[in-house]
């Protein structure tokens, strides 16, 4: 039987996958310019970093969660964080060419990231009582990245 979603869980869905990935991004620039704030721009424009946050960890995680909803009835969260730091090492190892130092090394960055994605996206999803408040902070985190883009 085939269940089917409110569209209050869509918008719950989609908002926190977009928690997610701003927290991330936020978190990169964060990293790599501190509290600079006049260096974030340059930073925001890097489309490597659009697309590893907002394309690929978000595409990784709805096919993580289609996967383990529709393959693995009991028990997902015992295949489905795995599946997710498997997600966080598998472009490195792609990139550079196999399983060596240096992909072990990134490797391990990437499954922090995907911890992170997946904390708290998984929070912000089931945090009912926080469901407004998370859809407005998705949109502000995601037109705060764009703004920050077309600065400078």
């Amino acid at each position: 039987m085939m269940r089917t979603w409110s569209r209050n869980q869509i918008c719950q869905y989609v908002t926190s996958k977009l928690i997610g990935s701003g927290v991330l991004y936020l978190s990169t620039i964060l990293i790599i310019k501190g509290f600079h704030f006049e260096d974030w721009p340059s930073t925001a424009k890097n489309p490597l970093l659009w697309f590893c946050y907002y394309g690929y960890a978000t595409i990784w995680s709805i096919l993580v969660d289609f996967l383990t909803r529709k393959i693995i009835p009991e028990d997902r969260i015992l295949y489905k964080i795995p599946l997710y730091l498997f997600g966080g090492i598998l472009p490195f190892v792609v990139m550079m060419g196999g399983l060596n130092l240096f992909s072990m090394i990134a490797s391990l960055i990437g499954v922090a990231c995907a911890s992170i994605y997946y904390g708290v996206s998984n929070y912000a999803y089931h945090a009912k009582k926080l469901w407004p408040y998370s859809g407005i902070l998705s949109l502000a985190m995601t037109v705060f990245l764009i703004v920050l883009v077309f600065l400078k």
